[in-house]
């Protein structure tokens, strides 16, 4: 029963919305995120996973890759 009332409620938002899953969001007070993550558990699937993608991971990889290339540069430079 809860999870149809959450499914409606999700639901009624994106209609309202035009089917713009941000504004949706607002609309509920909640974050983007959450409110995907929530359609996706009334739903059952994990279809928009993709939208959810955080890009601080993909930043924090690519600072460490970086800081490693540096370090073996210096390394090879002074022959520590």
């Amino acid at each position: 029963m809860a999870r149809e009332m959450n499914k409606a409620i999700l639901e009624n938002a994106l209609n309202m919305t035009g089917r713009n899953k941000s504004k949706a969001a607002r609309l509920l007070n909640i974050s983007r995120y959450k409110f995907i993550r929530e359609l996706n558990k009334v739903n059952g699937s994990m279809g928009e996973r993709k939208e959810v993608f955080d890009y601080r991971t993909i930043r924090v990889k690519i600072a460490r890759i970086l800081f490693s290339l540096i370090w073996l540069s210096i390394v090879a430079f002074f022959g520590f």
